[in-house]
């Protein structure tokens, strides 16, 4: 299953862009842990911190998340953006 997001990444001005096919940690606002998912964001090259973007997440585990859920985006213990999850896609 995939989800498609609206995703914000925190302005950061010692960041680096990333791309499609970024490794990230999504975290269900309030819970602990995570599970590592892959970004897709279409057309768009490069994302910049401080940008706010739609994006397809492909996590690389049997997840149930949900239209409206609210997330957190780690790399390692540090967050690094958030956002909504607004559909569920199945494959």
């Amino acid at each position: 299953m995939s989800y498609h997001c609206v995703a914000t990444f925190l302005p950061d001005n010692e960041r680096s862009p990333v791309s499609s096919g970024y490794r990230c940690l999504i975290t269900e606002d309030g819970a602990r842990g995570g599970t590592l998912t892959a970004l897709d964001f279409g057309d768009i090259e490069l994302v910049f911190p401080g940008d706010r973007v739609q994006a397809r997440m492909i996590p690389t585990e049997v997840v149930e998340w949900y239209a409206g859920m609210e997330f957190g985006i780690f790399e390692g213990s540090t967050r690094i953006g958030s956002g909504t999850v607004t559909q569920v896609m199945k494959r």
